[in-house]
């Protein structure tokens, strides 16, 4: 009996408890539907958001005051879309190159290497040609007769392997700090290195450290086939007559190089532009390595043969004179080359 007592005064205690809570509960459900239905349902949605907001700020609690404040209006970050603007990040994909001339002597010649300081190049200077048939004797007969007896004669060229480079110096900073300018410096210097290889197989002197070049004197022959007395040929027919010239020494035109001022001038006289860069069949070189107002074509390949020793060789120094000191970087490219023209005759040259 007095556990059955006291378990009912707990229950009646937990019931009452319960009662309570419950009806506090719904006094506080009538009045969030009575604020809803006043609050909520009347004026738009605007006006319902501004009130929220007023009765937010209206708010006061035990542990202090709510406290906030109009933030102040200051003036837009922009950007000034200049050069140098601290706020804007910048692209430096590349940088933009200067001028590239064509390039085109190298790919005209025929191409070999050498391991030696020099090349000793033997060149047919005559052959008699004595071949035929085979007969002799009176009556003729064919047979246990001799035939035709042919011969040679060989002359030797010699031309050392001349080199051509150039170099720049650059703080090492700047190469470390830019990819960009390694890269452009690398193909820059490679390129005039290049530009420079096109002149000496042009115009080399063959002395002072030069390749002997196609117009060097003596290795090529000069155009002789002028139109008549006064030569009124015009610079098309005269490079047509330079091609027959070279077709009679039994060799095959494989090219022509001339200025931009001249092929000009030939495209001009034409009732209509040529299709590509050629003359007669024959491809066209055009190029500021040779001066306006002269013209060379032949059969390059028969003519001349260019020999690489060293290919192009890009080397970085930090220990060249005082770099070490002054954190310094040597950017150096060069080549070892020879050039042996063999032919003279399978190359014409004159003047317009």
């Amino acid at each position: 009996m007095k556990y059955e007592k006291i378990i009912s005064e707990s229950l009646a205690g937990l019931h009452g408890a319960m009662i309570t809570k419950a009806n506090k509960m719904d006094s506080r459900i009538q009045q969030i539907e009575t604020k809803f239905d006043h609050n909520v349902l009347t004026g738009s949605l605007g006006e319902r958001i501004v009130k929220g907001a007023s009765d937010f700020l209206a708010k006061k609690t035990e542990a202090g005051r709510l406290h906030l404040t109009q933030a102040e209006i200051k003036t837009a970050i922009i950007g000034d879309h200049t050069q140098n603007n601290p706020l804007g990040d910048t692209s430096r994909p590349m940088i933009a190159e200067g001028p590239r001339r064509r390039l085109f002597m190298r790919d005209l010649l025929t191409p070999a290497t050498t391991t030696e300081a020099a090349v000793e190049f033997p060149i047919e200077s005559t052959f008699t040609n004595n071949s035929g048939p085979q007969v002799g004797n009176s009556p003729e007969q064919y047979e246990n007769v001799n035939l035709g007896e042919s011969g040679f004669t060989f002359n030797l060229s010699f031309q050392p392997c001349i080199t051509l480079g150039h170099f720049i110096h650059t703080s090492a900073q700047v190469l470390q700090d830019s990819a960009v300018l390694d890269a452009f410096l690398k193909n820059r210097m490679f390129y005039g290195l290049r530009v420079n290889e096109d002149n000496q197989i042009l115009n080399g002197t063959g002395a002072n450290g030069e390749l002997s070049g196609l117009l060097k004197a003596g290795n090529f022959t000069a155009y002789n086939r002028a139109g008549g007395s006064p030569d009124t040929d015009t610079p098309r027919e005269r490079i047509g007559r330079a091609l027959t010239q070279v077709e009679l020494a039994d060799y095959s035109p494989s090219g022509i190089v001339i200025n931009p001022v001249d092929w000009e001038t030939i495209k001009l006289a034409l009732k209509t532009e040529p299709k590509d860069y050629s003359l007669f069949g024959v491809p066209v070189a055009v190029t500021n390595a040779i001066a306006s107002g002269s013209f060379l074509t032949g059969d390059f390949a028969r003519a001349a043969v260019l020999f690489d020793r060293k290919a192009p060789d890009f080397q970085y120094s930090y220990h060249n004179d005082i770099n070490y000191q002054k954190n310094l970087v040597t950017l150096k490219i060069d080549e070892r080359a020879s050039l042996v023209v063999s032919n003279p005759a399978a190359l014409v040259s004159g003047s317009f």
